[in-house]
Order: structure tokens, then C-alpha cells, then sequence
């Protein structure tokens, strides 16, 4: 398949990698951190071209890209990331991104995790999102906010876009994942003054590492949730 000329919305490590191994004219990335935007020149530098780009900035500027249109748009987990670099915006983001939608834009999310499952693997799952939440709230941070598939179908339909497909992918947690995210917790604390929190967080985040390595270990990967992505013409 031939992506044309492509706008990765809110551009990440697995994002750029993946589009620099497809078939694409050119690539216009999107990072609101002008940190990542270093990173991932030095990373990916070798592989981009002369007519690609990575570019700092917040969707919240709209002279950003100011009549420019591409092929294929991609927001890639972009809308519960939102959240962290431009708050409350998502209701207009999708309005905010259409002039620039010239065929297909393709919005991949995380359906928020359910209460639903009582199982001890998922029970898990939400313990560690719920205190990596709290670390980045603690820390004076802004945790990203993940919203459904009906509400971002919601928001494509209002902002003018037709819906062609759209897919489900369930989630397998393993350790790469539980680690992960219990490693974000770790650094946070760095940005918390209080020692007695800071020591029970400590003891909190290795308790539930050590819970969740040794159910993934005698149960396997963990079945909980899924991924979803919207495929859409402006």
C-alpha cells in the first residue's frame, strides 16, 4: 500500500519507525516536546530523508501547518495524549486536524480499560494505571486521558468525516508492558519532596511488580482490553 504524503499528528518512537519502513512520499511528524523532537532526529536520522520532517509544536497554534494537506493523516493513541500537552482541546481536535485531512485519516486509541473484568490479571492491569496516574498527578504532571471508540465515532461525525471502518485488536499484557509502566511511576518520585509518600509509593510500585511478574509467569500474558483504529474521509 502507497501512503502518499503522510502527517504522523502526535509522532512517537513506534509511530516513526513503522512509517519510515512503508511506502510514503513524503513524512511530516508532529511532537509537542521539543525533547522527543531531538531524540528522535538523532534516532531516526540515518533513515529520513531530505523531504521529510519532525516538528516541535502544539496543535493548539493554528498557523501550524497552515495550508498544508497530506494523503494519509495519522493520530496514533494522539487523543488520550492530548491530554498531557494541550488539555480539554480533544472536542476540537478532530475539527482542528480536518483542513489538513486531504484523503484518509486513520485514529488509533485505547478503549478505556472496564470494570467489568474482575479477573485477577485485569484487576491488576487497572491497579497499575491507577497508581501510575496518581505518580504523574503527584509529580505536578498531567496524565494522558484515553477516551472510547463510540466518542471518538462521536466526534469524526460531527466534525464532518465519514466513517469507512473501523476495528478492534485485543490487548495481551506482558512483562514488557507491567514493567513499563511501573518504571514511569519510578520516575516521577524524583519530582516529589515528601519522603514518607515517597517511600510507601516505593514499596507500592515493587509490590505490584512483583504481583503482576509473577501472575504473567504462571498464567501468561494478560487478556484485558483492546486497541481500536478508525479509518475516515474528510
Amino acid at each position: 500500500m502507497k501512503w502518499g504524503n503522510v502527517l504522523d499528528a502526535g509522532t512517537g518512537n513506534s509511530s516513526m519507525d513503522w512509517l519510515l519502513a512503508q511506502k510514503t512520499d513524503s513524512i511530516t511528524a508532529i511532537t509537542g516536546d521539543v525533547h522527543r523532537q531531538q531524540q528522535m532526529n538523532d534516532r531516526f536520522g540515518p533513515r529520513i530523508r531530505e523531504q521529510d520532517r519532525i516538528i516541535a509544536d502544539n496543535w493548539l497554534n493554528h498557523e501550524l501547518l497552515s495550508g498544508e494537506t497530506f494523503d494519509t493523516v495519522i493520530a496514533d493513541y494522539l487523543i488520550g495524549a492530548i491530554e498531557g500537552f494541550a488539555p480539554y482541546f480533544q472536542t476540537q481536535f478532530l475539527h482542528r486536524l480536518k483542513p489538513h485531512v486531504k484523503e484518509s485519516l486513520y485514529v488509533i486509541g485505547l478503549e478505556p480499560f472496564s470494570n467489568d473484568d474482575r479477573s485477577e490479571g485485569a484487576t491488576i492491569i487497572r491497579k497499575i494505571a491507577a497508581l501510575r496516574d496518581a505518580c504523574i498527578l503527584l509529580a505536578g504532571h498531567q496524565p494522558y486521558r484515553e477516551y472510547p471508540k463510540s466518542w471518538v465515532l462521536q466526534q469524526l461525525k460531527l466534525s464532518g468525516y465519514t466513517i469507512e471502518q473501523s476495528a478492534d485488536f485485543p490487548i495481551r499484557f506482558g512483562t514488557r508492558y507491567t514493567n513499563g509502566q511501573l518504571d514511569v511511576c519510578k520516575r516521577k518520585l524524583y519530582f516529589m519532596t515528601d519522603k514518607v509518600l515517597i517511600r510507601g509509593l516505593e514499596h507500592q510500585i515493587e509490590r505490584l511488580r512483583e504481583q503482576a511478574n509473577a501472575h504473567i509467569e504462571d498464567c501468561g500474558k494478560i487478556n484485558f482490553g483492546y486497541d481500536y483504529i478508525i479509518k475516515s474521509k474528510a
